[in-house]
């Protein structure tokens, strides 16, 4: 059987995310969670070529390409697919950027995209992406990354095998964080291990001050206290305001903790007793994002995630948001307007 021949891939955005993000001294994560940015993790795939790179700042596209080893610098991404025809993409811009480089692009020929996450700003905008990645069939991986990383995978499969009874709850300890910048994370891993179940409501509550806020806009990134989302099935995910980083497993007949992003894996029975369970070694969560764009290119092979339960999680996203300029009214996800809009912003910067 002949070399599988490798898959050409662009990065739009290169920022921290796109092409900066690296372990530092202390950094709470595992090692084995490195690479996190776009670049690098393409670098690192197996089967997977890095052609081209592409931000509106040229000197910061310039400085990627330089630090990647990429000769191919753009400014225009429209510019880039016409003359690279690469077969993915990865986008890392601003939040509000990504529909319209999603759309272009699915419309444009590009059969693969690992989208960052937020997918949009508002439903609207996430919606027209998400009809035009599914009208063009393009493959999608997800920037919330920790589905795709062997201990989180393993756990999964731990609650899926029964032995610990039903899952009632998962709760997530990401510390004061906020909404748009860093709970997508906590929201896909509630929606992951809860089997992108129906969701019943969401509930949340945040500090704000009335002007940035009104029932059309939410000008700011809020810091959540806490946030709920409910499952019609009875689960419940919980995103706490605790440190640390650890994402617990709540069932019948014990928990399963996964303590500081993936560093140990804790089983906890009914009568207290502890053990730590040997965690599977596998490739970074953005490496087996982007393996699994080049995977389902070469093999027909679905990817792990839909464009429908992105989309189903912008709503759980923004259903956070308003609940908690409602005094943490309880919000089903059908209930919010389209063109309501959480920009992200904190102080001048947007998610």
């Amino acid at each position: 059987m002949g070399k599988q021949k490798s898959i050409k891939a662009a990065v739009i955005g290169c920022g921290r995310i796109g092409a900066f993000t690296k372990r530092v001294a202390g950094e709470i994560s595992p090692a084995s969670e490195f690479p996190v940015n776009h670049c690098a993790a393409i670098r690192a795939a197996p089967g997977v070529e890095l052609i081209a790179v592409c931000d509106l700042n040229l000197e910061l596209a310039q400085k990627a390409g330089q630090s990647h080893k990429v000769k191919n610098i753009y400014t225009d991404f429209k510019k880039m697919i016409a003359e690279q025809s690469p077969d993915i993409i990865t986008i890392a811009t601003r939040t509000a950027e990504r529909p319209d480089i999603i759309i272009y692009a699915a419309n444009h020929g590009i059969k693969g995209m690992h989208i960052e996450k937020p997918l949009a700003i508002n439903l609207a905008d996430a919606k027209k992406a998400v009809r035009a990645l599914q009208k063009n069939r393009v493959a999608i991986s997800y920037g919330a990354v920790r589905r795709y990383s062997s201990v989180y995978q393993q756990t999964k499969k731990i609650i899926q095998s029964g032995r610990l009874g039903k899952l009632n709850r998962i709760i997530i300890e990401f510390g004061k964080s906020s909404l748009m910048w860093t709970h997508p994370h906590s929201v896909d891993l509630v929606n992951y291990f809860a089997d992108n179940s129906e969701v019943a409501y969401a509930q949340s509550s945040f500090k704000f001050n009335k002007k940035d806020v009104n029932n059309k806009k939410i000008d700011l990134d809020p810091v959540l206290d806490f946030g709920l989302v409910k499952f019609k099935n009875g689960v419940s995910g919980l995103i706490t305001d605790r440190d640390g980083r650890n994402t617990g497993l709540i069932c019948e007949r014990g928990e399963i903790w996964i303590m500081s992003d993936g560093r140990s894996l804790r089983l906890k029975d009914n009568n207290g007793k502890i053990r730590n369970i040997k965690i599977k070694k596998g490739l970074s969560g953005t490496i087996t994002a982007i393996s699994e764009l080049r995977e389902s290119l070469a093999r027909k092979k679905p990817t792990s995630i839909t464009a429908e339960e992105i989309l189903k999680e912008q709503r759980i996203l923004m259903a956070l948001g308003y609940s908690g300029i409602y005094n943490s009214r309880k919000t089903a996800l059908q209930d919010i307007d389209d063109n309501f809009t959480i920009t992200g912003r904190t102080g001048n910067l947007y998610a």
